[in-house]
C-alpha cells in the first residue's frame, strides 16, 4: 500500500500511517521478545538471575559496612569482629542506622544508582552522537553487542542492589513509630535525604561516564557534542547510527585532518557522491518540529545503504522519490566504499586500515561479533546455566552450614529469593508506557514493582515483630523469622528498586514539562508510604 496523502510527510502519523513506516533501524519491543521465548530471553533471564543474587549481596553488606554492624547484638560480635571489626568507629564507619534519617540502605541506593548512570546507554547521555550500549568502553568491545549482559547489569546488578522497599519501611517505622514516638520530621527528611543522594549520584554517574565517553572518542566527538549543545533540537535528525565520517559530513563539521585521514581512501568522486545525497536531503534533514516520520525514514534509508548493506523497501523507495531524494548517489557512495575496504583487505595494508577505522569502519567489528556468537550460542547458555546452579547450590549449602550465624543465613536465603524478585520486576516493566493519552509517560510497571515490594517487606516485618515479642521462641518459629527477614532483604529489595526509579525521574526531569517528574517521584513515596502504614497497623 502506498501513501498518498501529503500529511504523511509532515505530521506526526496516525496509527494506519504509522504501519507504513519503515523500523529497519527499531529495536524490537520488549514485550514482543517476551511474549517470543528465545535463546536472548533465556540469557537475559539467567544474566538477571546472577547479577541479582550480586546486588543483593553487596547491598547486604553495603548496609552492615555503614551502620547495622554497630547495632548488632552479642550474639552477633564474633561474627562482626570477624569481618567488620566488631562495630569499632575506627575500622568502620557508623554512619547510617535503623532509627534515622540516614537509613540502613542509604550507601547501597547511592551506589546502585551512580553504576546505573555509568552504564547508561549513550543516546540517554546528554548531547551523545553515536549509539553505543556502554558509553565506558570502547565502541568495537565485544561487550557492546552483548544486550543480555547489559540487561542483567542494569537490570539485575542495579536494581536489586538499590531497594525503593527497605527505604520505605524503615521511613514508615519512624513515622508510625515502634517503641518510641513517632518521629515524622526524621522520616520525612529521610524520604528527601535518599531521593537527593540517588539522584545526584546517578548524575555523577552519567557525567562520568560522558566524560569518559569523550576521551575515548577524542577530539572530534567533543566538536560534535559542542555543536549539538548550541542547538539542542537538532538531536532529531541525527543519524547516530552512521560512521564518523559520515555523520560528521551530514552536520558540516569535519575538519581538515578528517579528510587527510580518509584521501587515501576515498577519492574526491566519491565523497561527491555523499555530498548530492546530502544536497538533496538537507532541506528535510534540517527540520526542527515537523516531518518526525518523515526524518526517521530518511534515518532508515542511510541505515539500509551504509549500515546494513541492505536494499530499500517499496514504501522508502517512494518516499524518496516524493522528497527528490538522491538515493543513487548514496548507493553509488555504499558501493565506492565497500569495494574501497575490500581492496584495502586483499593490498595487506592492516595498518592503513586501522588508522581510519574510527572514521569509516565502526561496524565492522559488530558484524564479525554476531557471526561468532550465533555459532556458540548453545555453548554459552550451557556453560551460564551451569554458573548458575552452581551459586544455587552454594548457596543452598551455605544455609546449613552457617549454622548459629544468623546474619550469613539471612544473606544465603535471601540471594535465593533475590532471582524471583528481580526476573517478576523485570517481566513488570515491559508495562512502562502501556497507558494511553496524557498518561503515557508513567512507567507503571515500575511503580508496581515498587508499591508492591513495600507492601511485601511492610507485611514481612509486621509478622516478624509479631514473633520478637513472644517469651519462648521455638525452632519453628526461628525458621518463620529467618524466612520473614529473606523475604523483606531479598524477594521484597530486590522487586523493587531505585536506580531505575530515579533513572526514570531523570529522564522525565529532561522534558519541558517537568509536572510528570515530580507527580511520578513523589507520588511513588507518598504511596508508597500510606500503604506500608496501612499494613503495619492492619497486621
Amino acid at each position: 500500500k502506498r501513501v498518498s496523502q501529503k500529511k504523511f510527510f509532515y505530521s506526526c502519523p496516525s496509527p494506519e500511517e504509522l504501519l507504513l513506516c519503515d523500523n529497519r533501524c527499531s529495536k524490537i519491543p520488549f514485550f514482543t521478545s517476551m511474549c517470543k521465548p528465545s535463546s536472548s530471553t533465556a540469557f537475559q533471564f539467567l544474566y538477571i538471575c546472577l547479577f541479582s543474587i550480586l546486588g543483593n549481596i553487596i547491598r547486604i553488606f553495603l548496609g552492615q559496612w555503614f551502620g547495622a554492624a554497630c547495632e548488632s547484638g552479642e550474639d552477633e560480635s564474633n561474627l562482626n569482629l570477624w569481618f567488620l571489626g566488631s562495630g569499632n568507629p575506627d575500622i568502620i564507619p557508623c554512619v547510617t542506622s535503623g532509627g534515622s534519617a540516614l537509613f540502613l540502605d542509604l550507601p547501597a541506593n547511592i551506589c546502585g544508582s551512580f553504576l546505573m548512570g555509568l552504564f547508561l546507554e549513550s543516546t540517554k547521555l546528554d548531547r551523545s552522537m553515536i549509539d553505543v550500549a556502554v558509553p565506558i568502553l570502547p565502541r568495537n568491545n565485544r561487550i557492546q553487542f552483548q544486550h543480555d549482559i547489559h540487561i542483567g547489569v542494569r537490570t539485575g546488578l542495579c536494581g536489586s542492589l538499590t531497594t525503593f522497599s527497605g527505604w520505605n519501611t524503615q521511613m514508615v517505622l519512624l513515622m508510625v513509630g515502634t517503641n518510641r514516638d513517632w518521629q515524622i520530621y526524621d522520616a520525612i527528611f529521610g524520604y528527601i535525604i535518599g531521593l537527593s543522594a540517588a539522584m545526584s549520584s546517578f548524575v555523577a554517574g552519567k557525567h562520568v561516564a560522558m566524560a569518559v565517553f569523550c576521551w575515548a572518542n577524542g577530539e572530534g566527538m567533543s566538536r560534535e557534542m559542542d555543536k549539538m549543545a548550541s542547538n539542542p533540537a537538532m538531536s532529531i535528525v541525527i543519524n547516530r547510527k552512521l560512521c564518523d565520517f559520515e555523520r560528521r559530513f551530514m552536520l558540516d563539521i569535519l575538519t581538515e585532518q578528517d579528510y587527510k585521514q580518509v584521501e587515501g581512501f576515498l577519492s574526491s568522486n566519491v565523497i561527491e557522491n555523499l555530498k548530492l545525497w546530502k544536497i538533496s536531503t538537507d532541506a528535510d534533514r534540517w527540520v526542527i518540529h515537523e516531518a518526525i516520520c518523515l526524518q526517521e525514514n530518511l534515518k532508515n534509508v542511510e541505515c539500509a545503504v551504509l549500515v546494513h548493506k541492505d536494499s530499500l523497501s517499496e514504501n522508502l523507495i517512494f518516499i524518496a522519490n516524493e522528497r527528490d531524494w538522491n538515493v543513487k548517489s548514496l548507493i553509488d557512495y555504499a558501493k565506492e566504499k565497500k569495494s574501497i575496504v575490500i581492496r584495502t583487505d586483499s593490498d595487506g595494508k592492516t595498518s592503513a586500515r586501522k588508522s581510519v577505522q574510527q572514521l569509516l569502519y565502526n561496524h565492522t567489528a559488530s558484524t564479525l561479533f554476531k557471526k561468532v556468537q550465533n555459532g556458540t550460542v548453545y555453548i554459552r547458555l550451557g556453560i551460564i546455566t551451569c554458573i548458575f546452579c552452581l551459586v544455587y547450590g552454594i548457596l543452598i549449602y551455605g544455609i546449613y552450614a552457617t549454622h548459629g550465624f544468623r546474619f550469613l543465613r539471612i544473606v544465603c536465603l535471601s540471594s535465593i529469593l533475590s532471582p524471583f524478585g528481580a526476573t517478576i520486576r523485570w517481566i513488570l516493566s515491559r508495562y512502562n508506557g502501556v497507558l494511553s493519552g496524557s498518561w503515557q509517560w508513567f512507567p507503571l510497571g515500575t511503580f508496581t514493582s515498587n508499591i508492591l515490594a513495600s507492601a511485601i517487606s511492610m507485611t514481612a516485618y509486621s509478622l516478624e515483630l509479631g514473633y520478637d515479642v513472644k517469651e519462648d521462641i521455638s525452632g519453628i518459629d526461628e525458621a518463620s523469622i529467618l524466612l520473614l527477614s529473606a523475604i523483606k532483604v531479598g524477594f521484597a529489595g530486590c522487586l523493587s528498586t531505585v536506580s531505575t526509579f530515579i533513572a526514570e525521574t531523570n529522564g522525565l526531569l529532561l522534558s519541558p514539562n517537568k509536572m510528570p517528574a515530580y507527580l511520578y517521584s513523589f507520588g511513588s513515596l507518598g504511596v508508597a508510604g500510606v500503604f506500608g502504614a496501612i499494613v503495619y497497623f492492619a497486621i
